[in-house]
């Protein structure tokens, strides 16, 4: 065979590596859908936040495939702590670098062994303008704890953020649907507020 023909050989075995790298590449981003960025947190989405050891990869969406109507979860490093947030919903995402998201199924370890996780552009979500009651900045560094109430108990939000030293400011509203309870939000600061939305009767005071 004379060079050209060489050549040719070699830039059409080229070619045919790189489709199937190309196919290989997509089928991993379809079968691992799993970013690094967050789902957006607000006072409706989030249900719930959860703190495991800093080299647990699976529990924060174990959690989630347990818990009713979760359908993502957002993981990141938190000190020695990996921090774990719930959500209803991930219809868009927030920049996050330390963060991985994604659907309750598939199981996210096999695509973290395989280095799949991939990066997509963040999408900033809207917020609702509705309602003057304004609350801390949600977000999954702003946000230390979500709890739950009895409706009747209404000093355990203040309780729970004055017993935590990370706590600076608490939201508490009245969550209906079944059982009428409330949903109570814990801050790390609160430098920056945004609107409650839906919920006019939220509730946001400092740490004591």
């Amino acid at each position: 065979n004379s060079p050209r023909d060489c050549s040719c050989l070699l830039a059409k075995m080229l070619s045919s590596v790189c489709l199937l790298v190309g196919v290989a590449l997509a089928s991993v981003a379809a079968d691992c859908p799993f970013t690094n960025d967050a789902c957006p947190v607000d006072l409706d989405n989030a249900i719930e936040v959860f703190y495991f050891d800093s080299s647990d990869l699976t529990s924060c969406q174990h959690h989630c495939q347990r818990m009713k109507g979760c359908s993502h979860f957002t993981m990141m490093d938190a000190g020695d702590m990996k921090k774990c947030f719930l959500f209803e919903s991930c219809d868009s995402t927030e920049a996050c670098a330390d963060c991985v998201s994604g659907p309750e199924t598939p199981d996210y370890e096999p695509c973290e062994k395989t280095e799949s996780a991939i990066n997509l552009p963040a999408k900033v979500p809207l917020r609702s303008s509705r309602g003057a009651a304004t609350t801390c900045e949600t977000s999954v560094h702003n946000v230390i704890g979500i709890y739950y109430f009895d409706k009747d108990e209404t000093h355990s939000c203040k309780k729970e953020c004055d017993s935590i030293s990370q706590c600076s400011h608490w939201t508490e509203f009245e969550v209906s649907g079944g059982h009428v309870h409330n949903k109570c939000f814990l801050f790390a600061s609160c430098d920056a507020t945004e609107p409650c939305g839906n919920h006019s009767d939220c509730e946001t005071q400092p740490s004591a």
